[in-house]
């Protein structure tokens, strides 16, 4: 399995439940995700550490279903919509053992 997580902090005022409403539904309609998660943050630690107002973590059978992610229209779509209130983007991808 191939793991995605994406760490993304957004401008001030963005609308970040319908970042989230809109990421969740590209989950939903992408069927190369096999598990994901996408979660407001909660900024527990806002004063002493940078936070993510949102994050993914999305699942994958290959690397090469991950890739067909990035380049699929729900994926494209999302990014369109929600790339331009993104104000810093943390990524990390890695193998999961079996």
């Amino acid at each position: 399995m191939f793991r995605l997580i994406c760490l993304v902090q957004t401008n001030d005022g963005a609308d970040i439940d319908a970042i989230v409403d809109a990421a969740r539904t590209m989950v939903a309609d992408e069927p190369r995700i096999r598990h994901g998660e996408v979660m407001r943050g909660l900024g527990k630690l806002k004063d002493v550490v940078d936070h993510a107002s949102y994050s993914l973590v999305l699942d994958f059978a290959s690397e090469e279903d991950w890739k067909g992610y990035i380049a699929g229209a729900p994926h494209v779509k999302f990014h369109e919509y929600a790339f331009p209130f993104a104000k810093h983007i943390v990524v990390t991808q890695y193998e999961l053992p079996d």
